[in-house]
């Protein structure tokens, strides 16, 4: 008895959700723990309502606060963060969860991870930097216009390029390594009949996205090489077993796996 009034209540939280009742969905899925707490995809309904609910509490500027996204603390060491990120993309990633706030959550969790180690690589990397939880606001643009400042400033004599000491002749002797095939007309060399072909790929195999963590297709046989249609990246590592990798999508290159 009780477990069918807890699927009821999660079927009546489904319908809050999607007339934008966020707040309303979530006590209807407590509601259903108290009565069936082993009540199947209850954790994964409950998880992608209160992503829903943390992205939808914004500060006075109007900012998300990612830290909140992720349920984790701005204190949090970058392997908490990490460790917290995938515990959630395991419960709300769509294959896994059946409640239609999932696909909307498991964005919004990728994003937050992003704008958290976004704005960790700049603070590392930058002289002086300020503390607070990243927002949208791009803590990025303002690491480039300080690296610009400081690079502005430097002597010209240490801005001054040392690869131009070297001599002409090592200049002219890499120049004969070039191959008289590689001299040839490009034309003749890019027919259409050679042009690379992503959807021709010679590998069938299927890997994880390091993105997403969906299986998308790898573009070569020694799978170094991977396109993820759901998150629009490509990514390409120097080893098969290494889980580091460059990546470039619409925000442009990055790198994944650190």
């Amino acid at each position: 008895m009780d477990k069918e009034r807890a699927e009821k209540a999660m079927r009546e939280a489904e319908e809050k959700f999607q007339s934008n009742d966020i707040e309303g969905a979530k006590r209807m899925v407590l509601r259903a723990r108290k009565l069936f707490p082993s009540a199947r995809g209850l954790p994964q309904m409950l998880a992608a309502f209160n992503v829903h609910i943390a992205a939808a509490s914004k500060d006075a500027k109007g900012r998300t606060n990612w830290y909140a996204v992720l349920d984790v603390d701005p204190s949090d060491d970058i392997k908490t963060i990490k460790k917290q990120y995938k515990k959630l993309c395991l419960l709300i990633h769509p294959d896994k969860n059946r409640s239609s706030a999932a696909e909307g959550a498991f964005k919004l969790v990728c994003q937050a991870w992003e704008a958290i180690t976004g704005n960790a690589s700049s603070s590392e990397k930058a002289s002086t930097g300020t503390g607070g939880s990243p927002s949208d606001s791009g803590a990025g643009d303002q690491h480039s216009s300080t690296s610009g400042a400081r690079s502005s400033s430097r002597p010209s004599s240490i801005q001054s390029d040392p690869k131009s000491t070297r001599s002409s002749s090592a200049r002219s002797d890499h120049k004969t390594t070039w191959s008289s095939s590689s001299r040839s007309d490009p034309k003749t060399n890019w027919s259409s009949s050679s042009r690379w072909n992503p959807d021709k790929s010679s590998s069938k195999a299927e890997v994880a996205c390091p993105k997403c963590s969906r299986n998308c297709k790898s573009l070569d046989s020694g799978d170094l090489i991977i396109r993820c249609s759901y998150c629009n990246l490509f990514a390409v590592r120097g080893r098969q077993d290494s889980s580091v990798f460059l990546t470039m999508d619409e925000h442009g290159p990055g790198i994944l796996g650190l």
